[in-house]
């Protein structure tokens, strides 16, 4: 039974939900897909103009639904023009990996274990990088479409921090550092931004504040020079500093940058995981951090279905 408002299929669904879910007859999940908004629940044929008719395809290696138009017998898949469109995988062992992924269980070695394909076989390297990677860049549109934080009476933390950075310039070289530019707002850590920057001038700093940040927020900072234009923007900005060099608060006015640098550990554990990011897959992996922290391990299967 459909419930009144279809995404609500997926809300705080458990493991043993999407079980059932995925064990059901492929049309009932195209059918529930389709409830959602995720794919078509019509389609004309580009040919003829005329409404297709739901098949379902027999193949043996890749059995599954999709649209055909008798007449010119030119056949669509079911996820035409959907974002599944662009994976040449089941829909179902599909589901499964992202789910895995919201969860942070999708490694290679746990879905090769996990995992079966219709064929039998199980998921190569190769397409499980490829996997990931789109998979983050449903995290990317999301974190996207997050209005500003803070507001009046609302206090926004920000900071920067450095990812591959040598304490006292000792040890092994690493990768070229790269700066990432963000704030959280105190009270309430899944209201959050992160942007990788390539420097920390005022020119770099100073917009992204006023794009990520709504008018009339109390913003809190350490002493970095970039910082000092904030109160000039003209959106009613209270800005207050801590000297980082003398406290970790201030005892005159309460800045304090506490909640941010909390952050930042969260947001570099994936990183210290994998002993390191490569610097073109690092601002994707910075996007899923940031989604894994703004939502709860059981919301965020359907936060990446809403986002797609």
């Amino acid at each position: 039974v459909m419930s009144r408002h279809p995404m609500d299929f997926f809300h705080k669904i458990t493991r043993t939900k999407l079980e059932l879910f995925l064990d059901r007859p492929l049309p009932d999940i195209l059918a529930q897909l389709r409830a959602c908004k995720l794919i078509r629940s019509r389609l004309d044929c580009p040919k003829c103009n005329v409404p297709c008719r739901e098949y379902e395809r027999k193949a043996p290696k890749w059995p599954g639904c999709g649209w055909r138009y008798p007449r010119c017998v030119t056949t669509y898949s079911a996820l035409k023009d959907s974002w599944f469109a662009r994976v040449r995988l089941d829909i179902r062992p599909l589901l499964r990996m992202l789910y895995a992924f919201g969860w942070e269980q999708a490694s290679l070695r746990s879905l090769q274990h996990e995992l079966r394909l219709p064929d039998g076989s199980t998921i190569s390297k190769q397409s499980h990088t490829d996997y990931m990677s789109f998979f983050r860049e449903i995290c990317a549109v999301d974190n996207k479409r997050q209005p500003p934080i803070g507001g009046p009476g609302c206090v926004v933390e920000i900071d920067e921090t450095a990812f591959s950075k040598r304490k006292y310039n000792r040890g092994k070289r690493m990768a070229a550092q790269q700066w990432v530019f963000g704030g959280v707002l105190r009270g309430d850590k899944t209201k959050l931004f992160a942007v990788p920057v390539a420097k920390r001038d005022i020119d770099t700093l100073i917009p992204l504040i006023a794009r990520h940040i709504a008018c009339g927020t109390e913003i809190h900072s350490d002493c970095w020079p970039a910082y000092n234009r904030i109160e000039t923007l003209g959106l009613k900005y209270r800005h207050l500093k801590v000297n980082h060099s003398i406290t970790f608060k201030c005892k005159i006015t309460g800045a304090c940058t506490n909640t941010v640098d909390g952050v930042w550990q969260k947001l570099k554990l994936g990183h210290k995981k994998r002993f390191g990011t490569h610097r073109s897959q690092l601002t994707s992996h910075i996007d899923s951090a940031v989604f894994f922290v703004r939502y709860e391990l059981e919301d965020r299967f359907e936060a990446l279905l809403k986002a797609i």
